[in-house]
């Protein structure tokens, strides 16, 4: 979406054409997410969206973040070459004083709001804090913190393998300790069990997974983007539908969790969840693992690794059981 729009010149990122609205606005979220990990030490898992409402079709977004020790509201917002960054300041003074004057700061608060301005016509990108509103969200720093980490799991867990009992375990885990309050310390280092009532074991081999130059694994999906729900009723032929995806140039996007996140997941210490941070970089597979498959991933700091790849034995071994059962679904 962004490559039509954007592009990045060492240290500097610019707009190589005029923006839509909403590019701006999610390269504001990119923005200022990404400054507030710098700042707080914080990985992507971290953070949990509590607010997105429509105003004049603009967007605001708010993040909940926690670093153990006080809580974090952000508020994120974008614009191109100062067209809105005074309108937007101003908007989150306006409601900062608003929200104030309805709500007792109870000291676990930290507020900060960040305006992402992108130049294309001026002479340089920018991005400006400010102090955002406080929405209300009391409790224990500590606590807020495990929950944001298990709830940015789950949401990945959820795509990769919803019916694992990691997945399963896990939403059970969230929801028990959603209701228990001040007495959600009591499951700290219980773990997460299957359904013969014995600790879950992650084995190396759940779900796609791939070896790294590092001798790591990491466990996902992978997703063919040459197939399409048009290409099934375009063609309304297996094979015509084989032979129009395997004439095109392979694409496949894998997005995954490194092996040691899910393990930690599984023992469910909350101290060892509110530390976890991965080396970021990217990273080769490791072609003596996996003679099929070549290329690099990105690997954030949550653990999560995202990127294309090629594997040579895919369209032959892979793509038919899979254009089956899509064509059954559809």
């Amino acid at each position: 979406m962004f490559e039509s729009f954007v592009k990045d010149k060492g240290k500097e990122i610019y707009l190589t054409r005029e923006p839509t609205r909403h590019i701006t606005e999610y390269m504001g979220v990119g923005a200022g997410l990404s400054l507030t990990k710098r700042i707080f030490n914080f990985t992507d898992a971290d953070f949990s969206i509590i607010k997105e409402t429509s105003l004049n079709k603009t967007l605001d977004y708010n993040y909940i973040a926690s670093t153990g020790e006080k809580i974090l509201e952000v508020e994120t917002k974008g614009t191109h070459d100062g067209k809105s960054t005074y309108n937007q300041l101003k908007s989150i003074d306006e409601k900062k004083r608003d929200m104030r004057s309805h709500n007792d700061d109870d000291g676990n608060m930290m507020l900060i709001g960040t305006v992402f301005d992108i130049k294309y016509k001026s002479s340089k990108s920018k991005i400006i804090l400010a102090d955002p509103p406080l929405n209300k969200y009391g409790g224990d720093p500590k606590y807020i913190k495990v929950l944001n980490r298990l709830r940015y799991y789950y949401s990945e867990l959820i795509k990769i393998t919803p019916r694992s009992h990691l997945t399963v375990a896990l939403i059970n885990r969230i929801r028990v300790l959603e209701g228990m309050g001040e007495a959600w310390k009591k499951l700290d280092n219980i773990p997460l069990m299957n359904s013969y009532g014995d600790p879950l074991e992650i084995s190396e081999g759940m779900a796609d997974s791939i070896w790294l130059v590092d001798n790591t694994v990491v466990h996902g999906r992978i997703y063919d983007l040459r197939i399409t729900r048009e290409l099934f009723y375009e063609l309304r032929d297996t094979e015509a539908i084989l032979e129009k995806i395997r004439s095109m140039p392979q694409r496949l996007y894998f997005r995954g969790i490194t092996h040691a996140i899910l393990l930690s997941l599984a023992k469910q210490d909350f101290a060892d969840i509110s530390e976890l941070k991965i080396e970021e970089g990217n990273i080769g597979i490791a072609s003596g693992w996996d003679r099929y498959r070549t290329g690099r991933l990105e690997r954030l700091s949550s653990g999560l690794l995202i990127g294309t790849f090629n594997q040579a034995n895919w369209d032959t071994d892979w793509l038919p059981d899979i254009v089956e059962k899509l064509w059954k679904s559809i």
